[in-house]
């Protein structure tokens, strides 16, 4: 989405973007690519999960930042279809 991650992070958490999301591929992120952005998204109300769904940590490797629990929730069902898809699996 944005050349640098934080920034990206940083646009979720000032209302400027509503979501961001790094590691689908499996490229990932190393901690230092998020720690700052992490901060800065929870602090101003937003939420952070992996990818799967799984809870969020500084050792994640991959990332979906958004707004709002419910944007969220919808970002991880189209994002899981769509590997499904890909994956050549049922969705």
């Amino acid at each position: 989405l944005f050349p640098f991650q934080v920034l990206a992070m940083c646009f979720v958490a000032s209302g400027r973007a509503d979501a961001a999301f790094a590691g689908i591929h499996g490229e990932g992120w190393q901690p230092w690519d998020h720690c700052a952005g992490s901060i800065i998204v929870q602090e101003a109300g937003g939420t952070l999960a992996e990818i799967d769904g799984s809870e969020f940590n500084v050792l994640s490797r991959s990332l979906l930042c958004s707004a709002t629990p419910e944007l969220k929730d919808s970002l991880m069902s189209v994002i899981s279809q769509s590997q499904k898809r890909f994956l050549g699996g049922s969705g």
